[in-house]
């Protein structure tokens, strides 16, 4: 895997771990996946250095969005124990703002924010390198609060005490738009 790790590095500037990547064989077609997500088909014998290019970055990146959804359930728990009457009304998500539908997952009136938002597509010739900037988005009565996501670390990708205070930011939104509590 070695070969493959470096592969990535050389196109797309992303450094992994050998334990990141698996490649499985079947039906005589190599899957190449990033935590169990699949990102590239690379045929029968694949050659890493000619099968990968830069634009395996936006694969890597969708793989590595997934997986960081996976910590998602965990913000979802912190919601509920500080507040589950409140909790449903958050909605948690884990932003890649270069995804490749990221509309999809805004709605109407933040279109243009969205599309204000997005850098410039590269230069002809002038790739992004590294991972983008993923963000943990918690979104509550037209509100949103974020936290950073370290795709390095993808078990552990945020700073729980910073998750905690956000948390507690988005619920003062929830219940001061709600009123009072009839408790």
């Amino acid at each position: 895997m070695d070969n493959w790790t470096q592969a990535i590095y050389d196109a797309t500037g992303i450094p992994l771990d050998e334990g990141d990547l698996t490649l499985t064989v079947s039906g005589g077609q190599g899957v190449l996946a990033l935590h169990h997500y699949p990102v590239l088909q690379v045929g029968a014998d694949p050659d890493p250095h000619n099968a990968v290019t830069p634009a395996i970055r936006r694969s890597l990146a969708q793989a590595m969005e997934q997986r960081l959804a996976e910590t998602l359930p965990q913000v979802r728990n912190l919601l509920e124990a500080q507040d589950a009457r409140h909790a449903k009304d958050v909605k948690v998500t884990v932003v890649n703002p270069e995804a490749a539908f990221p509309l999809i997952r805004f709605t109407a009136p933040a279109l243009s924010v969205l599309d204000s938002a997005l850098p410039p597509p590269a230069e002809d010739g002038e790739a992004e390198r590294g991972w983008p900037h993923f963000t943990l988005r918690l979104s509550a009565c037209g509100f949103d609060v974020e936290v950073d996501l370290n795709p390095y670390e993808p078990d552990a990708p945020f700073d729980l005490d910073e998750v905690r205070r956000q948390v507690e930011v988005i619920l003062q939104v929830v219940r001061s738009s709600t009123g009072p509590s009839s408790t």
